[in-house]
């Protein structure tokens, strides 16, 4: 009787529970650990050294490096045992299909800006509080600042960071899963409930270019064309208004067409979705029922409520 009763994913399902505690608590870890770093850095800098942390580079340095030399390399550690799919079964893809994948992108991340943007603007109307205007905003002042650690660096190490360490940890496990947890983790790593939701979006699409083509250079190319035109975007906002609202209108040109290209590529993007050794909705709960996940969740929450409020 007992034989009958076994359930043969189980195995899986078990580690799979183990790997994504593992890896929310590192992250939860590393990512707490390198803000306590920034922070300390910045207000001994601030005290030694009057009006430095309103320096671009320094604001932006101290800001972002801990996390890539020293909270990366900890989450390594800490996770290197487990299982990761590597290398991966590399597809050579055309410029069209670049094309598509990138739109596509921008789609998903648009489609949850909007969400955001929605709920934001419903609860400035039941509370009076304007929670948009109150995110924080990268420092101006230097654009050679921004584009090197926002459009260069960041790019290349989160598309090292999140599509190869933590996709490949998750990739055991089915790629719907490993798609939609580690985009998830790059969501919430963005540290501000506006971002989170987009950069989870643009976390699905690179996911998936990752796991259909087995390769980094189209996510980090990617990667480094969404935070560009974002910055040039929030740039030309300050000096360029109406400039800005033609680049505005072509990021919702680009976005409809990749509403088109998903809704008319559905079938094939489900086709390369597959095999999965469990049923990914199982595998899912699992990761939402861990203590591990809920930890980095609630680091990740409280960075952001402490950006908002400032408490």
């Amino acid at each position: 009787m007992q034989n009958d009763r076994y359930d043969p994913a189980l195995p899986v399902v078990k580690a799979c529970r183990r790997a994504v505690g593992r890896m929310g608590f590192a992250l939860a870890v590393s990512m707490g650990l390198t803000q306590l770093i920034s922070w300390g850095l910045l207000i001994w800098l601030e005290r030694e050294f009057p009006g430095s942390a309103e320096n671009p580079w320094i604001s932006l340095t101290v800001g972002t490096l801990p996390i890539y030399l020293l909270g990366m390399p900890l989450f390594w550690l800490m996770v290197r045992r487990l299982p990761y799919a590597y290398p991966l079964e590399k597809h050579r893809v055309g410029f069209g299909a670049t094309v598509c994948f990138g739109a596509a992108t921008y789609a998903l991340a648009y489609v949850f800006q909007m969400t955001v943007m929605l709920g934001f603007e419903t609860l400035r109307q039941q509370t009076g509080m304007d929670y948009l205007e109150a995110m924080p905003e990268l420092p101006g002042g230097s654009p050679l600042a921004t584009a090197l650690m926002v459009c260069l660096v960041g790019p290349i190490m989160e598309e090292l960071f999140f599509r190869r360490m933590v996709l490949r940890r998750l990739l055991p496990y089915g790629r719907v899963f490993a798609i939609v947890v580690s985009a998830a983790a790059f969501g919430l790593f963005h540290g501000n409930f506006f971002q989170m939701f987009m950069a989870f979006g643009i976390g699905l699409g690179l996911g998936y270019i990752t796991v259909r083509t087995g390769s980094l250079k189209h996510t980090v190319f990617m990667h480094i064309l969404i935070n560009t035109y974002s910055s040039v975007i929030s740039f030309m906002l300050e000096y360029y208004p109406i400039a800005a609202t033609v680049g505005s209108l072509v990021i919702m040109a680009v976005a409809l067409a990749g509403v088109v290209v998903l809704v008319l590529k559905r079938r094939t993007i489900a086709y390369h979705l597959r095999p999965a050794p469990v049923d990914q909705g199982r595998c899912l709960m699992q990761a939402a029922k861990s203590p591990g996940v809920w930890l980095f969740v609630l680091v990740c929450v409280g960075l952001s409520i402490w950006l908002v409020w400032g408490v």
